[in-house]
């Protein structure tokens, strides 16, 4: 870790930097605040934070994720590295044509991973949350993706839906929905549960948001497909009974995070990339 040079002329400061050095922030942690504007924290409040569970990435406004600086707010879920396998799912696929949509964006960083990996396509995002689409915002300007990574306020597939009928090329839906039942606040950590905002983490039965998508895909009578989904493991079995229901023209396959839970899958027409 680069520690600050201490200044001779703001004993604050010297203070602040003390106080992280020796907290028992991780390595990660005490770099996002260290190379943060020292003028611009609170030390009062930077020693509350210090002393509860309150996310650092909130305080500094970014979080670093694969070398990649990521603004954040209350207002969007924080970056996890887990959800990356996402991207790598779609960037892997043997089926380079078509566009991408990132459905509940939030933050915006998968999109601009995908963007990032698939130089040639256009990435269509969209959130319900009007915050969150302000931060995504920034974030695509800030690496200079805005010509590639285009935004839509709205629910699941409603901004996409003339899009979708118009573009008779393949269609990549990268889906990091809510997934947790809010019965079962236990499967994620305090902090999670204390800070990061509830209409991202929750939905009715770990699953009823994607029953709602599912139903879009009929109704919009999409083909030439293919879904990318992170889902909540212990519903893995209840959401593939729900998708053999609904859409029966489909493959469905399961993949591992990068700590082998099983947490994504893939759903495939049988249109797709023909």
């Amino acid at each position: 870790m680069k520690t600050p040079r201490k200044s001779t002329n703001n004993p604050k400061s010297n203070t602040l930097i003390d106080l992280v050095i020796n907290s028992k922030l991780s390595t990660y942690e005490k770099n996002l605040v260290l190379n943060y504007p020292i003028e611009s924290i609170n030390i009062d409040f930077v020693y509350a934070l210090i002393n509860n569970d309150f996310p650092i990435e909130y305080l500094v406004k970014r979080s670093i994720i694969n070398n990649t600086e990521i603004l954040v707010s209350p207002d969007v879920l924080l970056p996890r590295s887990e959800s990356l396998g996402l991207v790598d799912l779609a960037s892997n696929d043997h089926c380079k044509q078509g566009i991408f949509f990132d459905i509940g964006t939030g933050s915006g960083y998968l999109s601009i991973f995908i963007a990032k990996r698939n130089k040639n396509n256009t990435i269509y995002a969209s959130d319900i949350n009007l915050k969150a689409l302000l931060i995504a915002q920034s974030n695509i300007i800030n690496l200079g993706l805005q010509n590639q990574v285009i935004l839509k306020p709205g629910s699941l597939l409603h901004p996409f839906r003339r899009i979708i009928e118009k573009k008779k090329v393949p269609k990549h839906f990268i889906l990091n929905l809510p997934y947790i039942d809010p019965k079962n606040v236990e499967e994620i950590g305090i902090s999670t549960y204390k800070h990061e905002p509830h209409s991202a983490l929750f939905t009715v039965g770990s699953v009823r948001i994607y029953e709602k998508l599912f139903d879009q895909i009929t109704m919009f009578n999409i083909r030439n497909y293919k879904l990318y989904m992170e889902i909540n493991p212990q519903s893995i079995k209840k959401i593939k009974s729900i998708i053999a229901q609904n859409l029966p023209n489909t493959k469905i396959s399961s993949h591992h995070d990068i700590y082998n839970h099983n947490r994504f899958l893939t759903v495939t027409d049988k249109y797709f990339c023909m």
